[in-house]
Order: C-alpha cells, then structure tokens, then sequence
C-alpha cells in the first residue's frame, strides 16, 4: 500500500470555545461542516480584497480544530490568526507531534483513534486518504506519486501553484474542489469571490498539460532539478501565436515525459479543443 510522508507540511492547533465562529468569517469553506459531519474539508484565506493567502484542510479531534497548512507557511498563518482574534476565546499553537502521510487507498491496517485520524481527500475522491498521526517519520521523502495524482487531477497547491496575495482561487479552481461555500455567509475576501462566481467572469483556467520529450524543452540541469523540487519552472511563459497566454505551473516528469498544472488564458472557441498552437520555449505542448 503506497503511503507517502507529506513532510513539507505543518499542523496548527485551535482551541477553545469560540474556535468555530472565529474561524467561520474567516475562510472560504464552511467549518460547521467537520463538526456535523465528522470530515475533514478543504479551504482556502483570502486578502481583504478577495486575493489568495493560504489554502489547508481542516478537521476537529478531542475538542480541538486542526489545520493542516504547508510547513513554509505555518508560522505566519498562525500570527494571522493570532492577529484577528481580537476578544475570541481561542488559542492557537503549532503542534509539532502530528505528522501527515497520504494513501492512494485506505489503509485497513491502521488502528483509527485519537492519536490516528484518517480522512478522505475532501477535494477529490480520485486522491485518496490524508492520514494524520504521532509517527517516527520512517519513510522517505519522496512525495513526487503524490504530486503526479493532484497534477493528474487537475488539483493546485499553493506553495506550488498559486501566488501569494495575487492569485485568484476561481482561476484556480476552487470551487471544483469543494473549497468555497457560497451560502455560508461572510467572510474576509467574500465580496470579490461572490461577484465573480455570479458574473462568470473567470478570465483564466487551470488545465494539466502534457510535454513530451522533455529534453528538448528544457536544459539539462532544469531536468535534474526538476526531478526533486516540483516547482521550479513556476511561471515560465506559455505562448499562442508568439504572445504570452499562461504560465506553467507544479510539475512532474518521468522517462522524458512532463506533467503540469497550466494556468492558461481563455483563448476563444476557434482552438478550445487541444488548444492547438500552444507551446513553451517554442515547443508545443498537450491539454489533457
């Protein structure tokens, strides 16, 4: 069974009796939902003027809510956090004893308990469990299988995809991947989500592309480094007609093959099928 340690990411700890109505104003998603439903859910923080923040998951364990961020941004999601609870009964700490693996599939040995939490991917069903627990951290780092199902499945992350307080999670997404909920009420960057879900005005798409022959696109040391650190060619220019339509996002690559989220442009209906006549470095690549 394929169990991979997510080591790049970070719980934080809320308690206390206000942790729900605090958290509620503030994200995307509605969090009354892990206490009814006994889930974990995927959302996403915003700016005041409705850009990108943070993206984590959240679930609630022994009167406590959990969330589950990338390590980088822990520290700060946590002042956030700090920074708007103002007269909230809450308190916010990072937890250094919960470490995050995911399964391709569920795992029926594993003992589910207070200090072993399992849940189903809530963006999507195609990617598996998230399993939370005290581990000695025995297994190796190599999260590429799980970065090669998200591409696959057209799923963003931030420290890989998005811009902090640029990016717009609707061109990202989002809302396919359970991430808002647009009955919950208020929240902070509400205003500008909102009108644009109504409006339809989503301006640019995410998309997975496929590039072949790898080493005819890239330089050799880009291919090395790539093969660790899946982000490395983020934002390089994807073109139409010789004039910039997108960016490429996280990648993957094996046996000369590239797999990659794009952030592309809508281009009109004339070349929506394939988007024949984009290309990277001159070299044309393939909408899955």
């Amino acid at each position: 069974m394929e169990k991979v340690w997510l080591y790049d990411r970070q719980i934080i700890e809320i308690s206390g009796q206000d942790r729900y109505i605090f958290l509620q104003g503030l994200v995307t998603n509605d969090v009354f939902q892990i206490k009814s439903t006994n889930n974990a859910i995927y959302s996403a923080m915003l700016s005041p003027k409705g850009r990108f923040f943070y993206d984590f998951f959240i679930f609630e364990n022994n009167n406590s809510i959990y969330i589950d961020c990338y390590q980088s941004r822990a520290e700060e999601v946590a002042r956030k956090l700090n920074l708007y609870k103002l007269r909230s009964d809450i308190k916010v700490v990072l937890n250094d004893k919960i470490f995050v693996f995911w399964l391709k599939e569920q795992e029926r040995s594993i003992d589910i308990d207070n200090n072993n939490l399992i849940f189903a991917d809530p963006r999507s069903r195609k990617m598996g469990h998230r399993l939370y627990c005290i581990d000695d951290k025995e297994y190796h780092k190599n999260s590429m299988p799980y970065h090669k199902m998200r591409i696959m499945n057209k799923i963003p992350e931030s420290e890989y995809d998005l811009t902090y307080d640029k990016s717009l999670i609707l061109e990202f997404g989002f809302d396919n991947l359970n991430a808002i909920n647009y009955e919950k009420g208020c929240y902070m960057g509400q205003e500008l989500t909102a009108r644009t879900h109504h409006t339809g005005q989503v301006r640019k798409r995410i998309h997975t592309i496929e590039i072949n022959d790898c080493d005819k696109v890239f330089s050799n040391q880009e291919l090395k480094q790539v093969a660790n650190q899946t982000n490395l060619l983020k934002n390089t220019n994807i073109t139409y007609s010789d004039k910039s339509s997108g960016l490429l996002l996280s990648a993957v690559i094996d046996n000369n093959k590239m797999l990659a989220l794009a952030l592309i442009r809508d281009l009109g209906d004339e070349i929506k099928a394939g988007f024949n006549g984009l290309k990277i470095n001159n070299y044309p690549l393939k909408i899955l």
